[in-house]
């Protein structure tokens, strides 16, 4: 991610799912590690109907995002965070740049050189959130932090574990994320 030169006044901030990237970056992170024999197929096969579900009518089945997350969950889970982070690297450098939108990426740029603060936002895990936002050329990432599939992540001694039964909500695709109240 780019460093901040002066105070920032001014900020733009860009959805990473379906804006910056075609589909769903967890999607593609998941092929990925399918490639590399990392996950199961059968793991991601139902995020993949998802997927051409979204493309085709431009919203997605309720309960597939939750599922798909609380796979991934099952991928990390008991894994060093700097693997994870590497796997996030290497697919990345390997496979993201066919998925960015070329046109949403230079506005991105554009607002960077203007000065403004560059902020990539979604519901991807933070680790997957920050190496697209530095490959990309943002200053900053927001993911979903601490939580993926309704349960707590945590980092214990550099691995990451869930805390079962702390519950958040689903991520919101689409118009639901205007309309939720927290």
């Amino acid at each position: 991610m780019r460093p901040v030169k002066r105070p920032v006044r001014r900020a733009a901030v860009f959805d990473l799912d379906n804006t910056l990237v075609r589909g769903s970056t967890l999607f593609h992170f998941g092929i990925d590690l399918v490639r590399r024999r990392r996950l199961p197929a059968r793991h991601v096969a139902r995020y993949a109907v998802a997927e051409a579900s979204y493309v085709i009518r431009r919203s997605e089945p309720t309960g597939v995002a939750a599922d798909a997350a609380a796979r991934a969950l099952g991928l990390v889970q008991g894994s060093r965070q700097d693997d994870v982070l590497a796997l996030a690297e290497r697919f990345a450098g390997a496979r993201l740049d066919r998925h960015l939108r070329p046109d949403v990426c230079g506005e991105l740029r554009r607002f960077r050189e203007a000065g403004y603060l560059t902020i990539v936002a979604t519901a991807s895990p933070q680790e997957l959130a920050s190496v697209v936002a530095a490959r990309i050329g943002a200053h900053l990432a927001i993911g979903m932090g601490g939580y993926i599939g309704g349960r707590s992540l945590e980092k214990v001694a550099g691995i990451v574990t869930a805390t079962a039964g702390s519950k958040v909500k689903e991520k919101l695709p689409g118009t639901r994320k205007t309309s939720s109240k927290s």
